[in-house]
Protein backbone atom coordinates (compact mmCIF):
# COMPACT_ATOMS: atom_id res chain seq x y z
CA UNK A 1 0.00 0.00 0.00
CA UNK A 2 3.13 2.67 1.13
CA UNK A 3 4.45 2.04 -2.59
CA UNK A 4 0.91 2.65 -4.40
CA UNK A 5 0.88 5.88 -2.00
CA UNK A 6 3.97 6.96 -2.95
CA UNK A 7 3.28 6.50 -7.08
CA UNK A 8 0.00 8.19 -6.48
CA UNK A 9 2.14 10.94 -4.62
CA UNK A 10 5.17 11.14 -7.22
CA UNK A 11 2.56 11.63 -10.13
CA UNK A 12 0.68 14.55 -8.61
CA UNK A 13 4.21 16.01 -8.19
CA UNK A 14 4.18 16.42 -11.88
CA UNK A 15 2.47 17.98 -14.56
CA UNK A 16 0.86 16.05 -17.92
CA UNK A 17 3.47 17.83 -19.81
CA UNK A 18 6.31 15.95 -17.95
CA UNK A 19 4.66 12.95 -18.06
CA UNK A 20 4.08 12.98 -21.35
CA UNK A 21 7.21 14.48 -22.50
CA UNK A 22 7.89 13.65 -26.49
CA UNK A 23 10.87 12.76 -27.71
CA UNK A 24 11.77 16.31 -29.29
CA UNK A 25 11.77 18.07 -26.18
CA UNK A 26 13.53 15.16 -24.73
CA UNK A 27 16.68 14.97 -26.98
CA UNK A 28 16.79 18.66 -26.59
CA UNK A 29 17.61 19.20 -23.41
CA UNK A 30 19.57 16.03 -22.89
CA UNK A 31 21.56 18.12 -25.57
CA UNK A 32 21.22 20.99 -23.08
CA UNK A 33 23.43 18.57 -20.25
CA UNK A 34 26.32 18.39 -22.99
CA UNK A 35 26.13 21.90 -23.66
CA UNK A 36 26.12 23.11 -20.34
CA UNK A 37 29.53 21.46 -19.67
CA UNK A 38 30.87 23.61 -22.44
CA UNK A 39 29.21 27.29 -21.93
CA UNK A 40 26.47 28.91 -20.25
CA UNK A 41 23.08 28.12 -20.95
CA UNK A 42 20.71 30.56 -23.14
CA UNK A 43 16.96 30.70 -22.00
CA UNK A 44 15.71 27.98 -23.79
CA UNK A 45 18.38 25.84 -23.06
CA UNK A 46 18.02 26.18 -19.48
CA UNK A 47 14.53 25.68 -19.83
CA UNK A 48 14.74 22.56 -21.59
CA UNK A 49 17.97 21.41 -19.44
CA UNK A 50 15.25 22.18 -16.04
CA UNK A 51 12.29 20.37 -17.53
CA UNK A 52 14.71 17.58 -18.62
CA UNK A 53 16.54 17.37 -15.18
CA UNK A 54 13.26 16.99 -13.36
CA UNK A 55 11.21 14.63 -15.74
CA UNK A 56 14.76 12.28 -15.62
CA UNK A 57 14.76 12.51 -11.76
CA UNK A 58 10.85 11.82 -11.32
CA UNK A 59 11.46 8.50 -13.47
CA UNK A 60 14.30 6.99 -11.55
CA UNK A 61 12.62 7.40 -8.74
CA UNK A 62 9.28 5.73 -10.05
CA UNK A 63 11.55 3.19 -11.72
CA UNK A 64 13.39 2.49 -8.36
CA UNK A 65 10.41 2.44 -6.68
CA UNK A 66 9.01 -0.01 -8.62
CA UNK A 67 11.68 -2.36 -9.55
CA UNK A 68 12.81 -2.48 -6.13
CA UNK A 69 9.49 -3.57 -4.94
CA UNK A 70 9.16 -6.40 -7.81
CA UNK A 71 12.63 -7.43 -7.31
CA UNK A 72 12.22 -7.89 -3.25
CA UNK A 73 8.94 -10.04 -4.22
CA UNK A 74 11.25 -12.47 -7.22
CA UNK A 75 13.95 -12.39 -5.27
CA UNK A 76 16.05 -10.81 -8.05
CA UNK A 77 16.90 -7.39 -9.19
CA UNK A 78 17.14 -5.77 -12.65
CA UNK A 79 20.04 -3.29 -12.23
CA UNK A 80 22.66 -2.46 -9.58
CA UNK A 81 22.80 1.53 -8.87
CA UNK A 82 25.82 2.26 -7.06
CA UNK A 83 25.46 3.07 -3.46
CA UNK A 84 26.23 7.08 -4.01
CA UNK A 85 22.93 7.12 -6.70
CA UNK A 86 23.19 8.28 -9.96
CA UNK A 87 24.51 11.87 -10.75
CA UNK A 88 22.27 12.95 -13.24
CA UNK A 89 24.99 15.20 -15.21
CA UNK A 90 26.48 12.26 -16.24
CA UNK A 91 23.56 10.06 -16.70
CA UNK A 92 22.05 11.90 -18.76
CA UNK A 93 24.83 11.99 -21.65
CA UNK A 94 24.70 8.29 -21.39
CA UNK A 95 21.09 8.15 -21.96
CA UNK A 96 21.66 10.46 -25.61
CA UNK A 97 24.14 7.74 -26.32
CA UNK A 98 21.27 5.48 -25.97
CA UNK A 99 18.96 7.05 -28.07
CA UNK A 100 21.46 7.06 -30.82
CA UNK A 101 22.41 3.92 -30.58
CA UNK A 102 18.89 1.94 -30.06
CA UNK A 103 16.81 5.55 -31.67
CA UNK A 104 13.18 3.79 -32.65
CA UNK A 105 10.50 6.91 -32.96
CA UNK A 106 7.60 4.26 -30.77
CA UNK A 107 10.06 4.29 -28.02
CA UNK A 108 9.22 6.77 -25.07
CA UNK A 109 11.94 8.73 -23.12
CA UNK A 110 10.72 6.70 -20.17
CA UNK A 111 11.58 3.84 -21.96
CA UNK A 112 15.13 4.82 -23.02
CA UNK A 113 15.80 5.86 -19.64
CA UNK A 114 14.73 2.35 -18.33
CA UNK A 115 17.45 0.97 -21.59
CA UNK A 116 20.30 2.77 -20.05
CA UNK A 117 19.75 1.79 -16.48
CA UNK A 118 19.89 -1.59 -17.83
CA UNK A 119 23.07 -0.80 -19.94
CA UNK A 120 24.81 1.86 -17.54
CA UNK A 121 24.20 -0.60 -14.12
CA UNK A 122 22.89 -4.22 -15.12
CA UNK A 123 22.82 -7.08 -12.76
CA UNK A 124 22.50 -9.54 -15.40
CA UNK A 125 20.07 -8.38 -17.81
CA UNK A 126 16.56 -9.65 -16.06
CA UNK A 127 14.25 -7.73 -18.51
Amino acid sequence: MKIISILILTSICFSNSLLSMDNETFINGLKAFETDRKRKLNNEELFYYLTVYQYIGGILDGITIEYEYNSSIQNRKKYCIPEAGIDLNNFAPKILRTIKKKYNPMLTPRMYVALTLEEEYSCGGFW
